[in-house]
């Protein structure tokens, strides 16, 4: 095959070689006009060089003779296909000698026409964590689409930057633009998966695997590979792997976990306790029977309300910021208090003392906000 860049006289030549019966070596020959070159195929890069780095360079007239590149495709870890805007730029850059991060490059005209089936594939940087969580989750979506497309996939084993090959899974004579249309769904599905670290501080990781693990109502302590988050003791972190959708609502509930976990870790450090002397044994006691103490405990986190009614001592035990706010509603009802004795006689104490009447008795007695001590 003879590619001819310039020739201005192709009907004629078209003409002359469609007559000829002698052929060549006995060969007959055939003219046909063929797309113009606007890309390079550039061989001898580091796998790491980014395509950013690649396009940067053959944009650089001065050092590389090319023009405004318009995209960069990376095939293998040492190859790209470099697609220019001005198919001039092609003949320019092909005339000169490259250098990039130290490296030779062998540059020459690409022709995406001349691709066979044996050529066409697709390499692209895929996370091996989310390519595994894919495989063991989604593993019926994933075949459907390969199947599909009559495309196969594979995960190199490179654990610095795992590249994911896409190639056909039989003969086929497609186009380039026919086989890229047939890889876009299998990107597009793979797009939609994503993963991301949230860090824990060390202080923290042991209680946040607990509470996540409780809220989400996991019994084992070993994550499995169907569990959306993954706690990592050695990171000291939390992967979420799974649908984008699915990793947004994931981690905005484990940052409100580790939130919430970090604001009672400050309120455990400035627990203290306090002792009340000062009120009334009467009134210390319809205090403990009243529901006032169950609330506060209810309404504020690590607060304890104890009472010790042979020394006449209420003890208050929590964070400091919520004591004296406690204190004030301790007093609030203390001091409503209206104490009013009543003497009665004893076979009628013996009565009201029977459990089944107290009962009933101290029942009475709430519905007009009113507490009764039997002495």
């Amino acid at each position: 095959m003879a590619l001819l860049f310039h020739f201005s006289d192709f009907a004629s030549l078209f003409d002359k070689i469609a007559k000829d019966s002698k052929g060549l070596e006995g060969k007959h020959l055939r003219l046909e006009r063929v797309p113009i070159c606007y890309c390079v195929h550039v061989k001898g890069l580091k796998k790491e060089t980014s395509e950013d780095l690649i396009t940067l360079y053959f944009e650089n007239r001065r050092k590389s003779g090319g023009g405004r590149v318009s995209h960069v495709e990376r095939k293998e870890q040492d190859e790209a296909l470099v697609y220019f805007e001005d198919p001039s730029s092609v003949e320019n850059v092909i005339k000169r000698t490259h250098v990039l991060e130290q490296r030779n490059l062998e540059v020459n005209p690409h022709h995406p026409f001349l691709e066979n089936e044996t050529t066409k594939k697709m390499e692209i940087p895929y996370d091996a964590e989310v390519f595994k969580y894919i495989q063991l989750n989604h593993e019926h979506e994933l075949q459907g689409l390969l199947d599909k497309h009559k495309i196969g996939a594979e995960l190199t084993d490179d654990s610095q930057s795992p590249v994911l090959t896409i190639f056909p899974s039989e003969k086929n004579n497609d186009s380039p633009q026919v086989w890229q249309e047939r890889t876009e769904g299998l990107q597009y599905f793979l797009k939609s998966f994503k993963k991301i670290q949230v860090p824990i501080a060390a202080e923290l990781f042991d209680e946040i695997t607990r509470r996540w693990r409780e809220e989400n109502g996991l019994t084992s302590t070993e994550e499995t590979p169907n569990s959306l988050v993954f706690f990592d003791a050695h990171s000291r972190s939390a992967k979420i792997i799974g649908r984008e959708a699915n990793v947004g609502e994931e981690e905005f509930k484990l940052r409100e976990l580790i939130n919430s976990a970090e604001k009672d870790t400050e309120l455990m450090k400035s627990i203290v306790e306090v002792e009340e002397r000062d009120i009334p044994k009467s009134r210390l006691t319809l205090l403990k029977m009243s529901s006032i103490c169950d609330r506060l405990e209810k309404e504020h986190q690590h607060l304890n309300i104890s009472f010790d009614l042979k020394t006449n001592i209420l003890r208050l035990k929590g964070p400091r910021s919520v004591l004296q706010e406690v204190k004030l509603e301790v007093y609030k009802f203390t001091s409503k208090v209206i104490e009013q004795p009543l003497e009665l006689p004893t076979n009628v104490m013996n009565v009201l003392k029977k459990p089944s009447v107290l009962q009933f008795t101290q029942s009475l007695l709430e519905e007009s906000n009113v507490q009764a001590l039997f002495g």
